[in-house]
């Protein structure tokens, strides 16, 4: 009878665990915060950090894209947790949503696409991370498409996640180019992208972080 009992116990315990383990709350995510904009200086020598000279290079040049800071106020999310590996992530302007893949990796949260995008190559050195699968296509011999499952790289930040937000205007001399979102711009600037600047390469940077609220 004492082991039945003992038996009948440890039955419990494994059932009450369950319970709780299903009822347990998967984490929802708000993203309504966008912080301010951090301007930043590059040329071949390192960041610029006279802010006399940052100032009247990105009053120069800075409005290059004068509807993009307007656009970031798209950037509002709502990310729900199925489970462990996967999370919807919804637009709370335009509805549309996305299920995602959620990844570990080096002291980031990644939520990764299922669907795969394609994107003309460019300025993907200029990014610190690294979409996880990807790959480079040649069309007509001269110019590279990049296909990719598509990434948002979040820094852990107590309960909260942290998005960073880039996109940045480049000057080599005379030419001009600058990134988009639609690249690769929920990301952070890579410094070592100056690492192949010329004389007349300048790189004006801004940073911006979306909070994920945890609800």
């Amino acid at each position: 009878m004492k082991h039945i009992t003992s038996f009948l116990f440890v039955i419990l315990i494994f059932f009450s665990s369950c319970k709780k383990d299903s009822d347990e709350e998967l984490p929802t995510y708000l993203g309504t915060t966008l912080s301010t904009r951090i301007t930043k200086l590059y040329d071949k020598n390192g960041e610029i950090t006279d802010r006399a000279i940052v100032d009247r290079f990105s009053n120069t040049y800075g409005d290059f894209d004068p509807n993009m800071e307007l656009s970031l106020m798209t950037f509002k999310f709502k990310a729900d947790y199925l489970d462990a590996s996967t999370v919807v992530v919804k637009s709370l302007i335009t509805l549309e949503k996305d299920t995602m893949t959620v990844i570990k990796n080096d002291g980031l949260i990644i939520w990764e696409s299922k669907d795969t995008s394609d994107y003309y190559t460019s300025h993907f050195d200029a990014f610190k991370y690294k979409w996880l699968h990807y790959s480079e296509v040649s069309m007509n011999g001269t110019m590279l498409i990049t296909k990719f499952l598509y990434c948002m790289f979040l820094k852990p930040c107590g309960d909260d996640l942290l998005l960073p937000i880039t996109y940045f205007y480049h000057r080599r001399g005379n030419y001009l180019s600058f990134s988009t979102l639609s690249s690769n711009g929920n990301n952070e600037f890579n410094p070592d992208y100056i690492a192949g600047f010329g004389n007349m390469d300048t790189v004006l940077v801004y940073e911006y972080t979306l909070r994920m609220r945890a609800q």
